[in-house]
């Protein structure tokens, strides 16, 4: 349900600490979502746990996709994690990070985000999530051979 700004809580009321706690940031969790958002979470917990590990299973495929359309960059320009929906990749020193998502956009048809747009200039921002397997696979397909290009450009 990633970018549908819908969650919900569960914890055990034994623990006052915890409940205490929550009261304080509880207003970020049900005020306002849409109403489209409600219909999906409402959708997404009839269908149950098997619907989940589908989409779960889709994620880390489009992961490792991602992964893949970054090993230009070298190694360790990746900033791992394992519950984000997106991956940040370091651009090689004096990359202008918004020039090089300019071209990707432009030479590549390839749309990522530039760190500089988030307050990290140098790095991009490559979302995986909400893609079919297959779009994906043509997306990562597109950014690998474009930072390649731009890298190879650049004489990186």
């Amino acid at each position: 349900m990633m970018g549908w700004r819908m969650g919900y809580l569960a914890y055990d009321e034994s623990n006052s600490d915890l409940a205490e706690s929550l009261l304080k940031v509880q207003d970020t969790i049900p005020i306002c979502p849409t109403q489209i958002s409600q219909h999906m979470a409402l959708g997404a917990l009839r269908e149950g746990v098997p619907w989940i590990d589908e989409r779960v299973a889709s994620l880390e495929a489009n992961r490792r996709r991602a992964l893949g359309a970054l090993r230009p960059l070298g190694e360790g320009s990746v900033t791992r994690s394992d519950g984000a929906i997106y991956l940040w990749a370091k651009l090689p020193d004096g990359m202008d990070d918004a020039e090089v998502v300019e071209t990707l956009v432009k030479e590549h048809k390839v749309c990522i985000i530039p760190g500089s747009s988030c307050g990290s200039p140098g790095f991009v921002r490559v979302a995986f999530a909400n893609l079919t397997e297959e779009a994906c696979e043509e997306a990562c397909g597109r950014l690998e051979r474009g930072l390649k290009q731009i890298l190879q450009d650049a004489g990186n």
